[in-house]
């Protein structure tokens, strides 16, 4: 898993970049490796870092990756002989996954941030 770590970076008297900032910044770069066929979705998480919360950006790759987008495109997990449960726990953390690698306002205007979804039958 690739992460870069924007915290380290740069000079130390710089101020942190928030995580609105690096959504954003996600995205664009999302939307970059969209455009050139490159399966790659950037997303921040938040880490503990001496008892204080740090957006940190991670990248997930291949497969992975792919599965992401595709939940934009109305796809709902549907794994050969996975229990309910573990197919809306898989969507969750995808889900996630997905909302932490764009900005909030434009993950709000999508299907999937209204909730719209399909659910394997």
């Amino acid at each position: 898993m690739a992460k870069i770590d924007f915290q380290s970076a740069g000079s130390s008297n710089a101020p942190a970049p928030n995580e609105d900032w690096l959504r954003a910044e996600c995205w664009k770069q999302n939307q970059w490796a969209r455009s050139i066929g490159f399966e790659r979705w950037w997303h921040v998480r938040m880490i503990d870092r001496d008892g204080e919360k740090t957006p940190v950006v991670e990248g997930k790759d291949g497969d992975e990756a792919a599965r992401i987008r595709k939940l934009f495109d109305g796809w709902y997990p549907d794994y050969m002989n996975w229990p309910a449960e573990k197919l809306e726990s898989e969507f969750r953390i995808l889900r996630h996954i997905a909302r932490m690698g764009m900005p909030e306002e434009l993950f709000k205007q999508t299907d999937l941030g209204r909730g719209r979804v399909r659910r394997a039958d």
